[in-house]
């Protein structure tokens, strides 16, 4: 299904529009210091947050290994390792 991006980081470089997702449970509460990027367009099930303060700290809700957004978030990942 389609997930819609809260925000819009100039620093990522992975894109989606459509995420692979089959869950039955969902967040319900935001802990401390986390922060929304993500959520599902048709039922707004939070499918991706991240921690404030690191910048690359995700926890997706979404399976990134079942389709072509997996390749584009490692590479984000190790592009900004890289940089450092």
């Amino acid at each position: 299904h389609d997930i819609q991006p809260l925000r819009n980081d100039r620093a990522a470089t992975h894109h989606f529009t459509k995420v692979n997702s089959s869950h039955h449970q969902a967040i319900d509460r935001l802990g401390d210091g986390c922060e929304v990027e993500a959520w599902c367009a048709t039922d707004d099930i939070i499918e991706q947050i991240r921690l404030r303060n690191y910048p690359f700290a995700l926890a997706v809700q979404y399976h990134p290994e079942r389709g072509r957004i997996y390749n584009e978030l490692f590479e984000d990942f190790f592009s900004r390792l890289d940089n450092r």
